[in-house]
Parts: C-alpha cells; sequence; structure tokens
C-alpha cells in the first residue's frame, strides 16, 4: 500500500475547516509533540498553546488536526455538505467522514476503530491511522501520555548551472546554484569540489556540488564538465548563397548555407531574418544570417538582396464550346465555358456577345467570349458563329413559356399587345398609407429645402434629384417632433439607389433593394427633436450630374414633419437647414398623396391571352394629392411610390409577363417566394414590342405579384396574361 506524509491530512483539517493557523511563517519543525489533555505542545523546541488537547477514546489516540496539519503542510477540501475531508500530497489522496469508521487511502477502503469526530468545534482524528498512512513516526509514552510525531527525513537534492560548459582560458564562468529539499528543509550547508570563477589552463574540468539539510542529511554530489580551451575563439563566420537574387512573385528561391568557423569549433546556432521560399508581394527584400558556435561567439550578421519583381501578365485565354453550331429556332443551347489563365490568376470576369439560350431568327450569328484575369487583363476574342435554321421548332413566347426565366426579355414578334382584350378587376382595395414624393425640382442648382409636410400614421418616403450645382452635395430627410408628446418612428422597409449618372439603373436598383428589405429600426423623439432620418449614407454624397433616389416605409405613433433637403456635402445639416430657402418645384412630381398601396383580384379565364394595364388612368387611375408647401392640387402621373399588389387567379396553365408600354423602362419585381428580380435581369426594354418574363402559373393557382414603378422609367406599363 502505498504511504501519505502525514502533513496531508491535518493541515487540511485545520487549516481549510477550521481556518485559522499556529505557523504563519517559518519552516516545517522536524517533530512535534504533545500531550494527552494536555493543551501545551511544541513545534521542534518552540511552545504553543493547543484550542483542543489530545484525548484517548476506546484505547485510541485523538489528536488536534488544525495544529498538527499546520505545522507539517498539505493540501486539503473540506466537503461541508456530508463533512467529507479530502487530502492530498503528490500523487497520493486520503479521503475521510466525521463519524464514518471507514475510510480511503489511495482508492481502497480501511477500517476506523473510532472514527474522527468534532469536539468543542474542532475536528480530531485516529493518530494511528493517521501514522500509518502518511508514512509518520509516533511515539507514545504511557507514563507521561506524551506523543511525538516525526516527519522521515528525505535526503536534499543537489543541483547547479553554468553559463558555459565550454570557454576560453580566463573566461568568467558563472554558477548558479539550484539545490532543492523534497521535505522543504532548508539547506544549510554546501560543499563545492574545483568550483572556480577562473580557469587558466586548458583541460576539462569536473565541478561538484552536495549539500545538508537542516536535519543534517546530506544529498548524493552532482557533477558538471567544463571544457576549457587553450586558444581565444575567433567569431565564426555567416554565408550564403542563393540560387538567384531577382525572382518573380510566389516563385520558389533556394538558399545554401555556407557558414563555417575558423577555430573548427561546431556552430550550433542559425538566426535568419526575413528568409522565405518566396515572396508574394513585389519589392526588395533584405535576407540576414548569424550564426553562433559551440563556444557561444556569435558571428556578424550576413546580408543578401533579393528582388522580388511582378511576374508577367500572359493574358487569360478565352475558349468555349457548344454540341453543334447548327441549331434550329427555338432550341436551348448549353455554352461550356472551357477558358483558362496560363499564370494562375484565374478568371475573375466573363463577357458574351450574342450569347442566347435559344435563338428565334434564322442567318448567321457570331457568339463572342472575352475573359479578364484576377490582374485585370483581358483575353483575346473568341468567337464561333452560329447557323440559325428556317426550322422552328418554338417562337419565342413559346420558348419562354415552356422555360420561364424571371426577368428575361421577350421580343412579342407579330404580336400586338394592344389587341388583348382588358381583364377587368374582380375586387380592388386601397389603404390609408401616406405617399410623401420629392421629386421637383428634380434637377436640383443650389442647397435648399426640396419638400416638407407633416403626417401620421403609415407613411411611404420617395425622392429622387439629381445634382447640377457645380459642387458635391447630399440629400437628407429630417424627422421633427412638432408636438407635446414622445414620437416613435419605426422603419420597416427602405431602399437606395446611386449616386450615379445612370438613372434607370437607380430605379432599378432601389426598387430591388426596398423590396428585399425587411427592417425594425426604431426612433424615439422628444417633443421639439429634429433627427436625420436618411442621409443616403457615407456613399451618397452626389457629384456634379449624379442622382440619388431612396424609397422608405414607416410607421410614427404621433405627427411628424418630414424634411427633404440637398446641402453642401460635409456640412452640418441640423445647422445649416433652418437658413435655407424652400425651391421651387418644376413638371415633376412633389406632394403628399393618401392611399400608396393597391391590391387588384384578377380571374384569369379562358383560352386567350389578356391585358392588365397600370398606371394608364383608366384601369388604374393616377394617384391625386397636395403640395403641402404651396397648397396646390396634384397628379402623381405615373403613380410613382405606388405599392401594387397583384392577385391572380389562373383558370389554365399561363404566363406573366410585363410589358411597358411608355418607352424605356429598368425596373424590379417580387415572384410569389419572395426572390426579387431585375426587370429585366439585364439591359432594359426599349419599346412596346419587347416584354420580360416574370412567371408562369399552372392552372387553379393563386399567386401574388408585387410591383412598384421604379423612377425614371416610363409608365404605364401592362401585364400580359398568356395561357398555353
Amino acid at each position: 500500500m502505498k504511504k501519505f506524509g502525514f502533513a496531508g491530512l491535518v493541515i487540511f483539517l485545520w487549516c481549510s475547516v477550521l481556518g485559522g493557523g499556529v505557523l504563519a511563517t517559518g519552516s516545517i519543525p522536524a517533530s512535534i509533540s504533545l500531550t494527552v489533555n494536555d493543551r501545551l505542545a511544541y513545534l521542534g523546541q518552540r511552545p504553543v498553546m493547543l484550542d483542543v488537547p489530545a484525548l484517548v477514546e476506546q484505547g485510541v489516540t485523538l489528536v488536534p488536526m488544525r495544529f498538527v496539519g499546520e505545522a507539517l503542510g498539505s493540501t486539503v477540501h473540506w466537503s461541508p455538505e456530508n463533512r467529507r475531508i479530502t487530502m492530498k500530497q503528490g500523487v497520493s489522496q486520503v479521503i475521510l467522514e466525521v463519524g464514518k469508521t471507514t475510510a480511503q487511502v489511495d482508492g481502497e477502503d480501511q477500517g476506523l476503530i473510532v472514527p474522527p469526530k468534532i469536539k468543542d468545534g474542532r475536528t480530531l482524528v485516529p493518530l494511528r491511522f493517521i501514522a500509518q498512512a502518511f508514512g509518520c513516526q509516533v511515539d507514545y509514552e504511557n507514563q507521561t501520555k506524551k506523543i511525538t510525531i516525526s516527519r522521515p527525513n528525505n535526503p536534499p537534492q543537489s543541483n547547479f548551472t553554468v553559463n558555459k560548459t565550454v570557454a576560453d582560458v580566463g573566461e568568467e564562468i558563472v554558477y548558479q546554484d539550484l539545490s532543492t529539499d523534497p521535505d522543504g528543509d532548508a539547506i544549510v550547508d554546501r560543499l563545492w569540489m574545483n568550483q572556480k570563477q577562473y580557469f587558466y589552463d586548458p583541460g576539462i574540468y569536473v565541478v561538484s556540488l552536495k549539500v545538508k539539510d537542516s536535519r543534517g542529511t546530506w544529498s548524493e554530489w552532482f557533477e558538471q564538465t567544463i571544457e576549457i580551451i587553450g586558444e581565444p575563439n575567433t567569431k565564426p563566420v555567416a554565408l550564403f548563397s542563393t540560387d538567384r537574387t531577382k525572382v518573380y512573385v510566389d516563385e520558389p528561391i533556394l538558399y545554401t548555407d555556407e557558414s563555417f568557423d575558423p577555430d573548427g569549433d561546431e556552430i550550433v546556432e542559425w538566426n535568419w531574418q526575413n528568409k522565405k521560399d518566396s515572396f508574394a508581394i513585389p519589392g526588395t527584400y533584405y535576407v540576414s544570417l548569424e550564426v553562433k558556435d559551440r563556444r557561444g561567439g556569435w558571428s556578424s550578421k550576413y546580408l543578401q538582396v533579393i528582388e522580388v519583381l511582378e511576374k508577367p501578365n500572359v493574358p487569360p485565354v478565352a475558349k468555349f464550346s457548344l454540341q453543334s453550331t447548327t441549331i434550329d429556332q427555338g432550341v436551348t443551347i448549353a455554352f461550356t465555358d472551357e477558358s483558362f489563365d496560363p499564370d494562375g490568376d484565374g478568371v475573375t470576369e466573363v463577357q458574351w456577345t450574342g450569347k442566347q439560350r435559344a435563338y428565334f431568327k434564322a442567318g448567321k450569328v457570331p457568339v463572342t467570349l472575352k475573359v479578364k484575369d484576377g490582374r485585370g487583363k483581358w483575353s483575346e476574342p473568341f468567337t464561333v458563329e452560329l447557323n440559325v435554321t428556317d426550322k422552328v421548332v418554338m417562337t419565342e413566347l413559346e420558348y419562354n413559356l415552356h422555360y420561364p426565366l424571371s426577368g428575361e426579355i421577350v421580343n412579342l414578334n407579330g404580336i400586338n399587345p394592344l389587341n388583348f382584350p382588358v381583364v377587368k378587376p374582380v375586387a380592388k382595395s386601397f389603404d390609408d398609407t401616406v405617399l410623401i414624393i420629392s421629386n421637383s425640382p428634380e434637377t436640383v442648382k443650389e442647397s435648399g429645402i426640396l419638400y416638407q409636410d407633416t403626417v401620421c400614421g403609415s407613411v411611404r418616403l420617395i425622392y429622387s434629384h439629381k445634382n447640377v450645382s457645380s459642387g458635391k452635395k447630399k440629400v437628407y430627410i429630417l424627422a421633427e417632433n412638432p408636438g407635446m408628446k414622445n414620437t416613435v418612428i419605426t422603419v420597416n422597409k427602405k431602399g437606395t439607389g446611386g449616386p450615379s449618372t445612370d438613372d434607370l439603373a437607380i430605379g432599378k436598383n432601389g426598387v430591388a433593394r426596398f423590396l428585399s428589405s425587411n427592417l425594425k429600426d426604431s426612433y424615439t423623439l422628444a417633443p421639439g427633436q429634429v433627427i436625420v432620418l436618411d442621409g443616403s449614407g457615407a456613399g451618397g454624397i452626389l457629384a456634379t450630374n449624379q442622382s440619388i433616389y431612396a424609397m422608405m416605409d414607416l410607421t410614427t405613433t404621433e405627427n411628424v414633419k418630414f424634411t427633404f433637403v440637398m446641402v453642401d456635402a460635409g456640412s452640418d445639416v441640423l445647422t445649416t437647414c433652418a437658413g435655407l430657402p424652400i425651391l421651387e418645384r418644376d413638371v415633376h412630381q412633389r406632394g403628399t398623396f393618401f392611399g400608396a398601396n393597391r391590391t387588384y383580384q384578377l380571374d384569369v379565364t379562358g383560352d386567350q391571352p389578356v391585358r392588365f394595364s397600370l398606371a394608364d388612368s383608366n384601369s388604374d387611375y393616377h394617384l391625386g394629392g397636395m403640395d403641402a408647401i404651396t397648397g396646390q392640387q396634384v397628379i402623381n402621373k405615373g403613380n410613382y411610390g405606388l405599392m401594387y399588389k397583384l392577385v391572380i387567379n389562373a383558370g389554365s396553365r399561363m404566363g406573366l409577363l410585363t410589358n411597358p408600354r411608355g418607352g424605356l423602362f429598368m425596373g424590379a419585381g417580387m415572384l410569389p417566394d419572395g426572390s426579387v428580380y431585375g426587370l429585366p435581369n439585364t439591359g432594359f426594354v426599349s419599346n412596346g414590342t419587347q416584354a420580360v418574363m416574370n412567371l408562369v402559373m399552372n392552372q387553379y393557382d393563386q399567386s401574388e405579384f408585387l410591383f412598384t414603378p421604379p423612377v425614371s422609367s416610363y409608365m404605364p406599363v401592362m401585364f400580359l396574361f398568356v395561357p398555353y
């Protein structure tokens, strides 16, 4: 059975369980003596008074653990829930419980004649069990009832280090004594052999040390060998070569170490700086090396200059293949892109010309591909000429109905949608959302207030302006609480487009972002407080001839005054807006309108195509309102800012297409699954002979389609329902 040092148990019980201590400082005594029924005890020769004396019960001597434990030292843990005592010393462990006649020593159960007990608030344990478990010697005198506990004395361990094991004649040797005693006894004496600070004769010297502890026990000898060299140490020489001093980016470099020591000493350490197998960035790099010999001498630094050059950019190669170059009209073509970059830079951009999913006009069609690599170089164009036959497998409209791709332009060859019958809504509804539009003056020449009004409830804000001044500008929406109560503004949706000179793209991007957004941004305004509700972001600075667009849905709990303002970029809008003039309107929309959301339910039956128009002032009337600044009645021609929901009940399988009728058009829509796409995805619709595919509905489906007129695009639009 493995034995424990007696200190492990006792210090646990009394230092950790009951607190306090009899030994605050000082070394651990070699022996402890105490007498049954006597509070006077001795730590070595030093007398101390015990809280509780040792006692005899059923022939077993019980000793106070606090006193003995603190005197001998241990690591312990007390569990008050079950009054369990766990003590550890090294890898050994003993567990006892107050009142329990079984204890554990290294996981093995052992019986106790008398269990641990608590007397006068202090814990006592059986002395002989502790002595056997922890390897301590206990002596008991019957006549005097004196108990003596002696710790076993393990010999100390001598140890030391030197600053150099190889040194020159006359070089200083520094010794560091690292001797220890496993019992914690003080080391009181040292015996050195051959210890010298300087050696003046070459040779090999053995230096020895042994030490004695406070109880008189000596350690074994510990030895170190020191080699003294007769001649002074000449520093080693650091030297290396490379297979090249000019390399391209990421090109591997081979280093050859050519360092040496003039004395023939072994080189034991290398200190490289900036050594890399290759360099990823062009530039001039300094690679250096220092070496150390076995006598501790360091060389001077050796430096090599490596020039790293940008590798020549070989342009990428554009290439594609297809199954056949002779194709019938209305047949899907699979183009396989086989482009690559010889430098391994990768292809980052592709540019097709003439590529379509299918073709619908007979003749020769060149299809060209160009690609760009990661360093910005374009390939030469790769062109394949297709021969489109006279055979028509599907017309363009038939093809897009069978293989719909949301956002794809469909040419209505030979089809006049105006000849389609008009489908009338079976139900329609309008809400009370307030629409505030700031689009006049559309081209802004100076800083000023563009529009302002005070509203409450469900609100949609829109602005669209172009900077035609000579300086950089920014557009802001300010929100002011004009009332006497706090008001909360919650922004639910928001989309912006620009700044850019492409007005069509601004409208498309802004609508797409608005439809995709889902916000819950909340602002609480105290009475009289003004905040910047929208500043079009850090990227909203408008250079000359750049435009910007924003659309925002929000709710307010009380009246809020919204002000649209354009100021110089970098100025404090809250400070400067007070002195700005109200700018005069032009022919574009500006005003406050009511009923910004419209829902039309359309039951499309029969097997013939039909149409339904938005913002044509006939099927869908133009929204009227008022200019809050001038008090004039205004009309929203084009119904910009209105959100339409088409609830469609399909009587047969059919396609839904958007057919802009006013002219140039570029917008966005939302499908029933919530996905947003471009109208069209690429390019723009130029006239009424083109449509954009939205979706295909199966018979008896009900679908919801969301649409809002994009700014800068022309209205009205027709929606075509084509059964097939």
